[in-house]
């Protein structure tokens, strides 16, 4: 059975900020990027996001799974 936790918000960006962003944020070992490289989408957590950036933290012993669910608006 499928229990939500939480929505990951935050800033939707593209793979080539998200490179440029992970390479900044390194040396602050503050890293919350999520998101589908395979489509290019990704949401940065880092500045504003909420507490569903420190879900999953470990990812050898990973706590959930991530279920991505698009909503379309007109």
């Amino acid at each position: 059975s499928l229990c939500q936790t939480s929505e990951y918000k935050g800033e939707l960006i593209d793979e080539e900020e998200s490179d440029y962003r992970g390479l900044n944020y390194k040396p602050r070992q503050k890293l919350f990027i999520f998101g589908c490289k395979k489509r290019g989408q990704l949401i940065d957590a880092t500045g504003w996001g909420n507490e569903a950036r420190f879900a999953n933290h470990n990812r050898h012993n990973p706590n959930c799974e991530a279920v991505i669910i698009e909503v379309l608006c007109n």
